[in-house]
């Protein structure tokens, strides 16, 4: 009977505020364009809220909602709030709490949080409910606004441009000093299934909430042997709990002790049944070829090692090709190539829609060899058009994930690239994570490929030899082992020398067989490989690194990475003037819906034969162009070939060519004539193809919007006698 009078009050308060009178801000323009208020939740107190993908709610010219959900907490504690914005545009946020009821959110002490900037990233807080809060239901407003960290009177600001406002419920709890025995009540939910990675909440019915009480949520995971205080979440020592994500069946319960008596009482258990990964043994490979079901469609390798939270959704990993079975959007979309680091797929983020985090969780035994492990793994996130901001984190747990560590943070890098790092864990529940951070801004998805974690080192590890390597000057390139042993734990100590008998000079420790650097002149390296463990380490043969010639190595020139218009330079073809065909390099059919537009650069010095050129000689030249739509948008095309074999393509003089390429032909062509003072050997030929470029927006060197730059080798030849 009491429980019953007790709803109908609060639904008595609820009402009376519902109708209360508070004032509201006004909006210019209606929140759409993701310009509100996307995701709020609140836990950690004895009720929680979570609204979540909430979008644009409300019209001109409040853009305003009362939402029905309700935070509770008792005077004198806290609760957590995470507030986000849609993905497109970044918002500023402020929260306001009515905590003496009076119908404003004026007095001191009422503005309880904002952001310290405006961005589409989370921003998360804690607020604590004043002990001289008016016990009772009260309003709590959340404000955005477009590209403005609101200010303290916002609440009722007029004529703001994009934005929304949010209303709730905060329901504060009278602090009455505990007395004699406390009331636990029972843990709700009493048990739930989950798949792995995900988390729950939870709170309690049937508690009486007291001041001077102390709450501690206990965690079992042996069926309730033996219980120890909750690791992780949020909310540990709050009537409400959010767990941790989760990958194996745990038990919790509530332990409430009144520090005024010192008595205490406990809940019984709830139990959530997690259906987890198998737990893989060293050595460890996965390069993603193929996926399955787990928790959602082709969410994980098929070896079940792996769990991926969310399952669904913009900022669910997938393989490269299949972000259809998550459901992203623009599924195709986002720069991101090549497709894989070692055969044909890959994990793939898709960052270019979401401004979200995705975890892709390894689940590994580290007991079965004592000592530090080593992973390496393959990474690409092209952000070389400057505005992308998303990267890779990765993380490490040794409790099963209950909490993680961070190992590393990993941004831009233009094509595939090797990493390691070390795995210190003897634990037989290690969780590697590798969490996506997205950015939204319509360019790059990013991936990982070629996972490798290796165990311990024993014994005398073998130093391979350094792989060969030619490098232009004051340019960063990588130095790498071949033919080396591959475990964890080894150090490699690399060095360098004017000759190959010394004097060596140490340049750095790496812990994996690569290390990046650049040199002005022909330098010798070489690299010690030890073992900690067993004490042994080995010495690879001095390698002699040259500097390459002039020709591979001009000024970098290319697209920045495509969001639209992906269109390449399908073919090149040269004739002499007997027209023979002297280059013919690509295919440009069809001219549309290719699939085949996805570089900003290639070079071909390497792979196709240079071309033979005479001085006073013409030439004709035809460059197709090629895109992945139905429609082509026009372009223009320059021709440099450097005729002095400078290194340097002078526009001035050494731009042969130059010409539109527009429909239906998609072609420039034109005829060229070798100076009769070209300098004879090999040179540099690079064409610079630019959508929407002109013969003064084109230029030899530096980054574009969009297009390609080819290069190719040309021999300027002795005639024949």
């Amino acid at each position: 009977m009491f429980k019953n009078i007790s709803s109908i009050l609060v639904l008595l308060c609820i009402s009376t505020w519902m109708n209360a009178q508070y004032c509201f801000p006004t909006y210019s323009i209606a929140c759409s364009s993701s310009a509100y208020i996307e995701y709020f939740s609140a836990t950690g107190g004895v009720t929680a809220i979570s609204n979540l993908l909430s979008g644009c709610n409300g019209g001109l010219p409040n853009n305003y909602i009362q939402v029905n959900q309700t935070v509770a907490q008792i005077q004198g504690l806290s609760f957590n709030f995470s507030v986000q914005a849609g993905a497109a545009f970044g918002q500023g946020h402020r929260i306001w709490i009515d905590w003496n009821q009076d119908l404003d959110f004026a007095d001191p002490g009422e503005d309880v949080y904002v952001s310290p900037s405006s961005g589409t990233q989370a921003y998360t807080g804690t607020i604590t409910v004043p002990v001289t809060a008016v016990p009772g239901i009260t309003r709590m407003r959340v404000l955005c606004r477009y590209a403005t960290v609101p200010g303290i009177t916002d609440y009722c600001g007029t004529n703001f441009s994009f934005g929304e406002c949010e209303d709730y419920y905060m329901n504060v709890i009278p602090s009455t000093p505990c007395s004699g025995q406390p009331t636990a009540g029972s843990v709700t939910p009493s048990s739930m299934t989950l798949c792995a990675g995900q988390t729950a909440n939870l709170s309690l019915i049937g508690a009486v909430y007291q001041g001077n009480m102390t709450y501690q949520w206990q965690q079992s995971t042996n069926g309730g042997a033996t219980w120890v205080n909750a690791v992780g979440g949020i909310g540990s020592n709050s009537p409400g709990f959010q767990t941790p994500s989760l990958n194996a069946t745990i038990m919790y319960r509530m332990y409430m002790v009144c520090n005024n008596s010192n008595l205490a009482d406990t809940t019984g258990p709830m139990t959530i049944t997690v259906s987890g990964p198998s737990y893989a043994t060293l050595p460890y490979v996965q390069d993603f070829e193929t996926w399955t079901n787990f928790c959602g469609s082709q969410d994980v390798p098929n070896d079940y090692h792996w769990s991926n939270n969310p399952n669904t959704g913009n900022n669910s990993w997938r393989r490269n090709d299949e972000g259809n079975t998550a459901n992203w959007l623009s599924n195709t979309f986002g720069m991101y190539y090549p497709s894989a680091s070692s055969n044909t797929y890959s994990a793939r983020f898709h960052s270019y829609y979401t401004n979200l985090t995705g975890d892709l969780d390894l689940f590994i035994d580290c007991s079965q060899q004592l000592g530090t492990k080593t992973m390496f793994f393959d990474y690409i996130n092209d952000n070389s058009a400057g505005w992308g901001f998303d990267f890779l984190e990765v993380l490490l747990s040794t409790n099963g994930g209950l909490s993680f560590t961070t190992l590393g943070t990993f941004n831009s890098s233009t094509t595939w690239q090797n990493f390691s790092l070390p795995i210190v864990s003897n634990d037989p529940n290690t969780v590697i994570r590798f969490r996506g951070h997205g950015d939204f801004q319509f360019d790059t998805d990013f991936g990982i490929d070629n996972i490798n974690v290796l165990a311990p080192c024993t014994g005398t590890p073998n130093a391979g030899s350094i792989a060969n390597i030619l490098p232009c000057a004051n340019t960063p390139f990588n130095l790498t082992l071949t033919g080396n042993t591959l475990a964890g734990g080894l150090n490699y100590n690399w060095e360098s020398a004017p000759t190959a008998t010394g004097p060596w000079t140490a340049l750095g420790v790496t812990v994996g067989p690569s290390y990046n650097t650049q040199i002005s002149t022909p330098t010798y390296f070489r690299c010690i490989v030890d073992c900690p463990s067993s004490g042994f380490s080995d010495t690879t043969a001095a390698l002699y690194v040259d500097l390459a010639s002039f020709y591979y190595c001009y000024c970098i020139s290319q697209a920045l990475p495509p969001s639209f218009y992906f269109q390449n330079i399908g073919n090149v073809t040269i004739f002499d003037a007997q027209n023979s065909v002297l280059l013919n390099n690509g295919n440009a059919a069809p001219l549309l819906n290719n699939a085949s537009p996805i570089y900003t650069y290639q070079t071909f010095a390497n792979t196709v034969a240079p071309v033979n050129i005479y001085r006073d000689s013409t030439y004709s030249l035809f460059q197709t162009s090629i895109a992945q739509s139905s429609f082509f948008y026009n372009g223009y095309t320059t021709v440099y070939i450097d005729y002095n074999r400078d290194g340097v393509f002078d526009p001035a003089n050494e731009m042969i060519l130059g010409g539109v390429v527009n429909t239906p032909t998609q072609q420039m062509s034109g005829n060229f004539t070798v100076p009769a003072n070209a300098q004879y050997g090999l040179t540099g030929m690079r064409l610079v193809y630019q959508i929407f470029g002109s013969s003064t927006s084109n230029n030899p060197c530096g980054t574009y919007s969009y297009g390609e730059t080819e290069d190719y080798l040309v021999n300027i030849a002795f005639a024949s006698m």
